[in-house]
């Protein structure tokens, strides 16, 4: 067995495997490996010859994470594409052995060199040729902000994009950031696509486009547009605002057609070069699409070479398929089966068709024929199962896992088990790809197949169907994450819904496209409340909702319909929009009433009153939340109580009823407590410090306060802690009027500034006045401000490390 050593490298055929330096090199050139296939290949390097079990693999590919059978089955295969099938051998049921001889050397370790920050996924399969398109296109990004590639599907416009977007990293000191457009299809959430790449969170009343150029006005990065022809519109939109607001920021789109916009470059990405019909196997070589095909057939026959006996037919095969990348993957995939003389003769038989079609048509005309044609081939080169599996799989948007692709398309409970060696079948065929995302394995269609696979399914008369079910398993999915939502849990599940983001789109957009299917549209939306509040989603949320209570008919289910108009109301509040909030919660509680629905009722009184709150209504508020506490009293809901005392324990104390605000708040903790609600508890103790602090207990309530920030601080929530921040900025102004308070008030306003939660219009006055006095007291304005800056330019973990002990 190898050694093991910190500047140990292991040498095997043509490869080179540096753990040290997480590198594959082949030739001397990096290989593109994700993470999780360097690992297995480093364990099982290191182990030549040895059977390494799958236990084994497991821990140390991924450990402390659970993962099935097939995350592992994934990364073998990325391991095979690249070194070739022979290099490893399954040992059935038992796990894996690399059988290649590899020798070990000795080395310096190389000075790492830190790289922009960046989304651009890892490539599974090398990138062949175009060096004189990369070059151009480095030229052209350095002279143009707005750089569109364009050309028809297949051509090879999003792998030329990341590539010649990887090459210019260094250019940009913020960043290249890969906006995926594929799978949206309203043209309105260009910004939001914008804004998650970029992990931008939208602020309450402010429109995303705003949020998004007022982000990205100070720097310099390169951003990335991919597959924009069905959302022109929003697209140019969105190119056109960044180009005027934001003077260092370069877009690279990638098309069918240019967006149109003054000042745009576009550079149409042609075929691949093709070779002579009677090159020599070295000649052939030089040819793009050649190398292309040799270097895809080997993932299938790893000692696979031109030969004279095969030049010929290599030759006619990319000569055939135009040079068009994507066709030329897909008769690659084809090598397992046949020789490339027999695949040769198979594509002449197929496109005899073609050679009739006019002379004098458009060469883009001519290489959509041939695309299509080859999608056809592969297509009923299928097996039965395999050709159902693939049109299903379309329903899918973004795509999906493998428990989604099991629960959606399989047809009777029996075919489950066969899903997984379908979708391996796809993937070694090349008409799916298999990748690992976070430790979890997920399928996706190329762009190209996808719109044949949805065609395909139209014409079998299934579409309603598989659509069908794939609503429903993704409202089932919803309404299974929504109490998680406010859990421990809470990560994993935003997360989980967060990866199918957009498949739940497609879902509700499914579902609310006619009355008949609305009901199912009107529990995804109820569901989704929670997750768009987390992820700042508001006024996408907001959108859904409002168009789900269009179209949803009158008659339908009331008791749903109260439970979406209430949590409407919610989205509404959170955004500020008091007065749309206000006649929502009322609608639901109307319904409610009538229904004797106790428990909808008296979730829309408190939160009915927590507006009236804001309003200043303060009796109207107090007399919403009583009626709400005493409801949830007669129905034994603790946790819903304990939320509700906390808010007529608000009320009570904006009312300066000390005791009764003393009397609910502290009930309300005690409840929390004894439920292990750490988020509650701390929510709680806040309004608790304000009344010890009112007392002059000063103490006490610093104290409470840097319990509930210890809270906050390890579920991270800005505006809670902004919250805690300001009042304990305020207790330490009344105890010592030195520069520590300052700094406070400058880190909570920092917090709240990037969460875009300002501070509610009830709370203006009374912080406005605190602050007026604090300055006062100091005597020093400018050491007051300059404290104040210090503040805003902490993280949240400074301002919480920089806490009074």
């Amino acid at each position: 067995m190898p050694a093991t050593g910190p500047h140990l490298r292991y040498r095997f055929g043509r490869f080179e495997l540096q753990p040290q330096e997480r590198r594959l090199l082949e030739n001397g050139v990096p290989v593109d490996l994700r993470p999780r296939a360097l690992d297995l290949l480093s364990a099982l390097v290191q182990r030549a010859g040895h059977l390494v079990g799958k236990d084994e693999l497991f821990r140390e590919v991924w450990p402390r994470v659970v993962v099935d059978d097939s995350a592992l089955q994934v990364q073998v295969s990325a391991l095979r594409k690249v070194l070739g099938k022979a290099a490893l051998a399954t040992v059935s049921g038992s796990g894996y052995r690399f059988v290649m001889a590899v020798g070990v050397v000795e080395a310096q370790p190389e000075p790492s060199t830190a790289l922009p920050r960046h989304n651009l996924p890892l490539a599974l399969t090398s990138f062949v040729g175009r060096e004189a398109a990369l070059t151009r296109l480095a030229q052209s990004l350095a002279r143009a902000r707005l750089l569109t590639l364009t050309g028809a599907g297949g051509c090879g416009k999003t792998r030329l994009a990341l590539q010649a977007a990887a090459a210019v990293l260094d250019r940009y000191p913020d960043g290249v950031w890969l906006v995926e457009l594929a799978a949206l299809a309203d043209a309105s959430l260009v910004p939001q696509a914008a804004m998650a790449a970029l992990a931008l969170e939208e602020a309450p009343g402010v429109a995303p486009m705003q949020t998004l150029t007022a982000h990205l006005a100070s720097r310099k990065l390169l951003l990335l547009l991919d597959n924009a022809e069905h959302l022109l519109a929003g697209c140019a939109a969105l190119c056109d605002a960044l180009l005027r607001d934001c003077p260092a920021v370069t877009l690279l789109v990638t098309s069918r057609e240019k967006l149109g916009l003054v000042g745009e470059l576009s550079y149409r990405v042609p075929s691949l070069s093709v070779p002579d019909a009677a090159a020599s196997p070295e000649a052939l070589l030089a040819a793009e699409s050649a190398r292309l095909f040799v270097d895809r057939a080997r993932l299938l026959k790893p000692h696979f070479s031109p030969t004279p006996q095969n030049a010929a037919a290599l030759a006619a095969i990319c000569r055939r398929l135009d040079g068009i990348p994507l066709a030329i993957e897909l008769a690659a995939g084809r090598m397992r089966a046949m020789s490339a003389e027999e695949l040769s003769q198979r594509l002449d038989q197929r496109f005899s068709l073609l050679a009739g079609a006019s002379p004098g048509s458009h060469p883009a005309q001519s290489r959509h024929r041939t695309l299509r044609s080859l999608i056809d081939w592969s297509f009923d080169l299928l097996s039965e199962a395999e050709q159902a599996l693939l049109c299903r799989l379309s329903v899918f948007a973004g795509g999906c896992t493998l428990q989604a692709a099991e629960a959606v398309c399989s047809e009777r409970p029996e075919d489950v088990p066969q899903v997984l060696d379908l979708l391996a079948a796809l993937s070694d065929k090349s008409l799916l790809v298999a990748e690992d995302q976070a430790h979890i394995t997920r399928y996706r269609l190329l762009e190209t197949v996808l719109a044949y696979a949805r065609e395909r399914l139209q014409e079998r008369g299934e579409a309603a169907r598989w659509h069908d079910r794939h609503v429903v398993h993704f409202v089932a999915l919803a309404e299974t994450a929504w109490p998680h939502l406010r859990g421990p849990d809470k990560r994993t599940w935003v997360d989980t819904l967060a990866a199918d983001q957009d498949n739940l789109r497609a879902a509700l957009a499914w579902s609310l496209a006619v009355p008949e299917r609305t009901e199912s549209g009107l529990r995804l939306v109820a569901a989704l409340v929670s997750f768009w509040l987390i992820r700042g989603q508001l006024s996408e949320g907001r959108r859904w909702h409002a168009l789900a209570l269009s179209v949803a008919p009158q008659d339908g289910d009331p008791a749903l319909r109260a439970t979406v108009l209430n949590r409407g109301g919610i989205l509404a509040f959170q955004q500020g929009d008091l007065e749309a909030a206000r006649p929502l919660f009322a609608q639901a509680i109307a319904i409610d009433r009538q229904l004797g629905n106790q428990v909808g009722m008296a979730s829309a009184l408190s939160n009915l009153g927590g507006v009236v709150l804001e309003l200043g209504d303060l009796a109207e508020a107090r007399a919403l939340q009583e009626e709400s506490a005493a409801l949830f009293r007669v129905l034994g809901d603790q946790g819903r109580l304990a939320q509700t005392l906390l808010n007529l324990g608000s009320t009570a104390l904006a009312q300066e009823d000390w005791m009764a605000a003393q009397a609910a708040l502290s009930e309300a903790v005690a409840i929390m407590r004894s439920l292990g609600d750490h988020h509650g508890v701390g929510n709680a103790l806040g309004p608790l410090a304000v009344l010890a602090t009112q007392r002059g207990e000063h103490a006490q309530a610093r104290g409470m306060l840097l319990e509930a920030l210890a809270i906050f601080g390890e579920t991270g929530d800005p505006r809670e802690t902004a919250e805690l921040l300001e009042e304990l900025a305020h207790v330490e102004s009344l105890v010592t009027p030195d520069l520590r308070a300052a700094r406070l008030w400058g880190a909570a306003e920092q917090l709240r500034t990037a969460a875009g939660t300002p501070l509610p219009r009830n709370e203006l006055a009374t912080h406005a006045k605190r602050v007026a006095a604090a300055r006062l007291a100091l005597a020093d304005d400018a050491a007051f401000d300059r404290a104040w800056r210090e503040g805003a330019a902490m993280s949240l973990a400074q301002a919480l490390q920089a806490l009074p002990i």
